[in-house]
């Protein structure tokens, strides 16, 4: 049995050991693309969104887990491959809000959901917004959303046959990702 003594040292140690943490550093999109098909016959109907994030923080939970899977507590830095492929039907409903997984990872599990962008006119997929969790272990991690709108930090062109493709503007690279702890559930 620990002593009165023994357990205030360890929340002592525990609450510095977490002050002592240093801030999140924002997660980074090198790449982005983003391309709908013409729709001309005997194309291929399938848009694609391909991007790649990393994650430079070696991720400590806040709080301890209370899931019986702590082994994955923490996650080292991690760079995964993000891509989704899908029936383009001329408009952006049909996948927004489907969470898609990227490539795996030791540590944890990544995942990314098309959202709404926060206007008005979503007849196209010019502005979209990205929400990233990365889950360190089963219920806990962190989660952020990146807003992307075309002529702000996205650039791209439409073909006459209706091939468009769009990528994120060399000036807005790296792309930053604030992000914040979550806990599912």
């Amino acid at each position: 049995m620990l002593s009165i003594f023994t357990l205030s040292f360890l929340a002592f140690a525990s609450a510095a050991m977490a002050a002592a943490r240093p801030p999140l550093k924002p997660w980074e999109i090198s790449d982005l693309i983003f391309s709908t098909p013409s729709g001309r016959p005997q194309s291929s109907p399938y848009s694609h969104l391909n991007f790649t994030v990393t994650d430079p923080n070696v991720s400590y939970l806040p709080t301890p887990s209370t899931t019986s899977d702590t082994k994955n507590s923490t996650a080292p830095p991690t760079t995964v491959q993000c891509y989704v492929q899908w029936v383009w039907l001329g408009k952006p409903e049909d996948f927004y809000g489907l969470p898609n997984n990227c490539s795996h990872v030791d540590h944890g599990r990544w995942i990314f959901t098309v959202t709404k962008p926060n206007q008005t006119d979503t007849s196209d997929m010019h502005d979209f917004n990205l929400r990233l969790v990365h889950l360190v272990n089963r219920d806990e991690g962190f989660v952020g959303e990146a807003q992307f709108s075309w002529g702000k930090n996205l650039r791209g062109i439409c073909a006459a046959s209706g091939f468009c493709q769009f990528v994120i503007r060399a000036d807005a690279l790296p792309f930053y990702v604030n992000q914040t702890y979550t806990r599912a559930g």
